[in-house]
């Protein structure tokens, strides 16, 4: 029986797919080939993941949703997650890992792919995507322009299919576009479930213990630059027309639609090509195995394995470290969604910025703080080879120490603009020109004029003309005045300041990463690691991610001050309150963190009264040695003994 085991073994420890284990690859079998290989396809996922995030403004914009409608679509990734974590992470000792995380990154590639058919299937809907050419434009213009004559264009209260469809209004097709997504967004998920617990416990269980926190510490901190690189090609992607067509207008009008499908089907074709590696690993690596000198086990009832089960969920959160670290986790998690759905959407509503500028500033955010902040983490734990009490300690003075910092939040950013004919009285003259026009006045369109003032749309400034760079004959501005589409250029110096002292504060939090994540590990048995793993990543995913898009989208929908609507309901907001949005997006961050805080102060707290937390951890090669060590020392410790004792008895002789 021990022969039949080691003939499994053997063949579970070398490279290649089924029987074909052609040599040469059995160069690849180590454990740092592996974490290259890894280190690639988490890349590609996580930017897949987080690519939706660059560009919650634009399907806004092409669906009409609200961002309580985009944050439940960040949130179904969470929910395709919790439908599998548990299970698929209680099956991690016995799972061919390697295997799975191939077929997970898969899926991802599939769901990306699936995202982008919502384009696809998408109806033509009137001007809002029949609008590649001058012609297209000018017609939909028309309808606004300042009308002396009082000629009806059409009626507010007309729903028929030849009314013209703003951009951000909702549509009959809006429903279907959010079950597309969604489902994507759902497998997605799926595909995530398996990737945290089964990565830690296959590194952990190949190399030495000391050295885990570097191979993960290089996992995490590629991975970590896949939302560096989904908002920098979201930046890219967000300034191509999303007809991939060159149109008239530029990326500061309020038509403007990035190509947001490239994205998801650029990204989903290479995470199924890069998955095909995974395949060929081993289930586990040679100098590694042990040859178990037990017969196969018989197959386990279902009674067994849910006893196993419930006792290992009820000794996991007995231990008080890890129940505080990971609430204290979740609420991180619960700050760091909420700032990575919606940060791009506030840097364009706070700073008046287009949307490429917007996710072309949160990828350089992501690559200078979170990527770089992940490595140096790693590396302090590795290099001073830290406890895990030293690395919750660690962990806490740098949660503590970003806990206040949305409090300057508040007062970085900028004020409301100032548009005439919705905030900013006007002088007798312009309100008189503005009535002449006959403007709609729920029709919220903002243009820049030539007097570098805000209007509330090019009817209300007098514009009666349309041309290639804009609107002309604006009487209501002056005599031969112009205006452009858009809010013009705020006099407001904000914007990097904000970004700097974002950048300060996110590479803190994010070195606390790496210790906090080896103090979890550390903290439980090791026959509890691996779910102590996946519950750090399923309560990470029901306190935190999920809620995070989803409670921040609504506060941010309390913040709209006009919507787009139409016959088939309000859609994307036209006009946000900035003040207003960043004391309520600040504040609800203040309380998090400082909660947060404390529960990391209680996981702190409850690891100074457990002395194996403030035990080093030590290699292989010690672990041989100081035992023979110990031993000879207590043998020669003895000898000492005996031979004092024997020369005191032999000076009483004399």
């Amino acid at each position: 029986m021990i022969e039949y085991k080691q003939e499994m073994n053997t063949q579970s420890d070398k490279c290649g797919i089924g029987r074909c284990q052609p040599k040469s690859l059995q160069y690849c079998a180590t454990i740092a080939c592996f974490t290259g290989i890894y280190s690639l396809s988490s890349l590609t996922t996580s930017t897949l993941s987080i690519y939706i995030s660059s560009q919650i403004t634009t399907l806004e914009k092409q669906f009409g949703f609200n961002s309580s409608q985009s944050g439940f679509l960040l949130s179904c990734n969470d929910i395709g997650f919790l439908l599998l974590t548990l299970f698929v992470s209680y099956r991690a000792t016995t799972a061919h890992i390697p295997l799975a995380l191939g077929i997970s990154t898969v899926l991802y590639g599939f769901a990306g792919i699936l995202c982008s058919f919502a384009y696809f299937l998408m109806p033509s809907q009137g001007s809002r995507t029949e609008t590649t050419n001058r012609t297209s434009f000018e017609q939909t213009d028309s309808l606004q322009l300042c009308n002396l004559m009082n000629l009806s264009s059409y009626d507010a209260d007309q729903c028929e299919s030849e009314a013209p469809k703003a951009v951000g209004t909702a549509t009959t097709f809006t429903p279907f576009a959010m079950v597309i997504i969604a489902i994507g967004m759902i497998l997605q998920g799926i595909g995530k479930s398996p990737r945290t617990p089964y990565v830690s416990y296959y590194v952990d269980e190949n190399v030495e213990k000391r050295k885990t926190s570097m191979y993960l510490g290089i996992i995490i901190t590629v991975g970590i630059f896949g939302p560096a690189l989904a908002f920098a090609l979201g930046a890219v992607f967000s300034n191509i027309y999303v007809t991939l067509e060159d149109v008239t207008i530029t990326t500061r009008d309020p038509r403007w639609i990035g190509a947001w499908w490239l994205g998801f089907l650029i990204f989903g074709i290479i995470s199924i090509v890069i998955s095909l590696p995974l395949f060929c690993f081993p289930k586990h690596f040679q100098s590694n195995k042990e040859v178990i000198k037990t017969e196969p086990k018989e197959n386990v009832k279902f009674l067994s394995h849910m006893k196993g089960f419930i006792s290992t969920v009820l000794r996991l959160f007995r231990n008080g470290c890890f129940t505080f670290s990971i609430l204290g986790s979740c609420l991180q998690m619960f700050f760091v969604s909420g700032m990575i759905s919606f940060m791009p959407k506030f840097l364009e509503t706070q700073f008046t910025i287009p949307t490429w500028h917007a996710n072309l500033l949160m990828g350089g955010l992501n690559i200078c703080s979170a990527s770089l902040g992940t490595f140096i983490g790693g590396f302090i734990v590795y290099k001073f080879r830290m406890t895990p009490y030293a690395c919750m300690k660690l962990a806490l003075i740098l949660t503590a120490t970003t806990s206040f910092a949305p409090l300057i939040g508040f007062f970085v950013g900028c004020d409301n603009p100032e548009i005439i004919g919705y905030n900013t009285k006007s002088n007798v003259n312009l309100t008189t020109c503005i009535e002449d026009c006959n403007c709609n006045k729920d029709t919220y369109f903002p243009v820049c004029g030539s007097d570098n003032r805000n209007y509330f749309s090019y009817c209300q400034a007098g514009c009666m003309e349309h041309n290639l760079d804009g609107y002309a004959e604006c009487k209501c501005i002056g005599e031969g005045a112009t205006a452009t589409p858009g809010l013009c250029k705020p006099d407001c110096d904000m914007l990097y300041v904000y970004i700097s002292l974002v950048f300060v504060f996110a590479l803190s939090q994010t070195i606390a990463l790496m210790p906090e994540y080896i103090f979890v590990m550390r903290c439980v048995d090791d026959k509890d690691k691996a779910m102590a793993l996946a519950f750090r990543s399923l309560l990470a995913t029901v306190l935190g991610w999920f809620p995070g898009p989803v409670i921040v989208g609504k506060v941010v929908d309390t913040c709209c001050r006009l919507w787009n609507s139409s016959c088939g309901g309000t859609g994307a907001c036209a006009l946000y309150d900035l003040v207003d949005f960043r004391y309520r997006r600040h504040a609800l961050d203040l309380g998090v963190k400082l909660v947060a805080t404390v529960f990391s102060f209680l996981a702190f707290m409850c690891a100074r009264n457990r002395q194996d937390l403030k035990q080093k951890p030590v290699s292989k090669l010690e672990k041989t040695i100081i035992p023979e060590v110990e031993e000879l020392m207590e043998k020669s410790t003895d000898d000492e003994h005996i031979h004092g004792h024997r020369k005191l008895i032999n000076g009483h002789s004399a």
